[in-house]
């Protein structure tokens, strides 16, 4: 099954009252193709199922990071808008943004980043 990567989400305005706080990270997952390889039409149910298992996406934005209880110290979020991570399956909160829908998670949720798709 193919994942398409959205047209360079994190260039688009969020507006000026959207700010991620903490280690939040705002992600834009990548839609499922409504067909597969062969051209066989994929029923939304078996669209959901493979949202289930295709779990990456592009970070969009992120908050300043972790703050340590004991020392105070500032840890900053390891990944940057246009990203493309790997998440945990049931990672996140969906959120909609002008129309469109995000997910929102805490960086630990983030299993790793991917490199970038060529083409």
């Amino acid at each position: 099954m193919e994942t398409m990567k959205q047209d360079s989400p994190y260039e688009m305005d969020l507006g000026e009252t959207f700010k991620m706080i903490d280690d939040k990270v705002l992600v834009a997952p990548w839609d499922i193709a409504d067909k597969t390889d062969s051209g066989i039409i994929l029923p939304d149910s078996m669209k959901e199922k493979e949202r289930e298992k295709n779990r990456k996406g592009t970070v969009i934005a992120v908050g300043p990071g972790h703050r340590s209880y004991s020392t105070n110290v500032l840890h900053p979020v390891e990944v940057k808008p246009g990203d493309d991570i790997c998440f945990e399956r049931l990672a996140g909160t969906e959120v909609e943004i002008k129309g469109v829908k995000y997910l929102v998670m805490n960086e630990m949720s983030i299993l790793a980043t991917l490199p970038p798709l060529v083409g």
